[in-house]
């Protein structure tokens, strides 16, 4: 487990360093039986993040796509794929260190937006 002081230098190298970005948390509204619809409830987190290109030997043997990127965000709000990272489709998300409540992840985005 990330020692504290590892947490405030990491957290404090990514606030300084890495780029603002958007996280959006989708939910499914609760089905109308009237419309026959149901909607979704979104709602934004601006927070800062280190993003990343993979390498092009990486793209090139078809292990991600030329807008593909990653990111290393530290957040205290569980994360899978039917979040978007500023308005992107996340593909995979993985826990890098966790720390009391909050988590350090790695996220690979299929990038359309960045």
């Amino acid at each position: 487990m990330f020692s504290t002081s590892m947490i405030r230098v990491a957290v404090g190298l990514i606030n300084k360093y890495g780029d603002t970005g958007v996280m959006t948390k989708r939910v499914l509204d609760p089905y109308d039986p009237v419309t026959g619809s149901q909607g979704t409830t979104d709602t934004d987190y601006t927070i800062r993040m280190y993003l990343g290109r993979f390498t092009s030997s990486d793209i090139s043997a078809g292990l991600y796509g030329v807008n593909d990127y990653y990111v290393l965000v530290w957040m205290d709000q569980t994360l899978d794929k039917s979040w978007r990272c500023n308005g992107d489709e996340i593909r995979l998300v993985s826990t890098v260190k966790t720390q009391d409540t909050n988590v350090l992840y790695k996220l690979v985005v299929r990038g359309q937006n960045v």
